[in-house]
This record gives C-alpha cells, sequence and structure tokens, in this order.
C-alpha cells in the first residue's frame, strides 16, 4: 500500500495525473497497515516486532515502515513505531547498510536525511 500511496502523491500528482481518491483510498490502507505494526510492537513487549530480540521480520518490515514519509503518511501517532525505527536505524548493521554509495538513505527521509539530501 506504501508503494501505491508514493506513487499517486509522489509521481502521478507531479505530473498532472493526480487522483484525489486514489490517494485517499491507498494512503487509508498504508496508514492501516502501519498502525497494525504499531500495535504488533505493543502487543509483543517489544522492543522488536517479535519480541524481545531483533529477527528477520524487522529487517524486512523497515523499509516498508520506513517509506511512510514518501508516502505521506503521518506517524506521529504511533509512538512504538517511532520508537522500533529509531531503535533500528541505531544498529551498526542498519547505519552501514544505509551508508553503502547506493543505498538511499534520502528516501526514507527524516531523521534520516537531511533536507539537503531529500
Amino acid at each position: 500500500m506504501l508503494g501505491q500511496s508514493m506513487y499517486f502523491n509522489r509521481i502521478a500528482a507531479t505530473k498532472g495525473e493526480k487522483d484525489d481518491f486514489a490517494i485517499a483510498r491507498f494512503g487509508k490502507e498504508a496508514e492501516r497497515c502501519l498502525k497494525m505494526l504499531d500495535d504488533q510492537l505493543q502487543q509483543s513487549g517489544g522492543p522488536y516486532l517479535l519480541g524481545k530480540n531483533v529477527s528477520i521480520v524487522d529487517v524486512s518490515c523497515f523499509p516498508y515502515a520506513a517509506s511512510a514519509y514518501w508516502a505521506c503518511i503521518d506517524i506521529s501517532d504511533m509512538p512504538q513505531l517511532q520508537a522500533w525505527q529509531k531503535l533500528l536505524h541505531e544498529r551498526p548493521s542498519f547505519k552501514t547498510g544505509l551508508s553503502i554509495r547506493f543505498a538511499r538513505p534520502a528516501f526514507f527521509g527524516p531523521p534520516w536525511a537531511s533536507e539537503e539530501e531529500i
């Protein structure tokens, strides 16, 4: 859902193909999916999606959740999701991955990229 939300917000809309219905529909669904992650983090006893240890689930869900910025989804009311993203981003392996020349930290927006990088 975030991919569709990104497309209709960031690509189609800027090319004169704005579709308010698609923006609303995919934005609502993307937000629902992110809220499910936020709820799972709360229920897991955290700080990770499956509990106390980082897993492949966290690794695979991180890019999806972190792209909320580009999908124009406000996650300010999802505190567990925000804390989880920050925790993962502070891990050395994530820092390394996001620093690779062809990795695109700017894609994730603030706080991982400066305004100049975006």
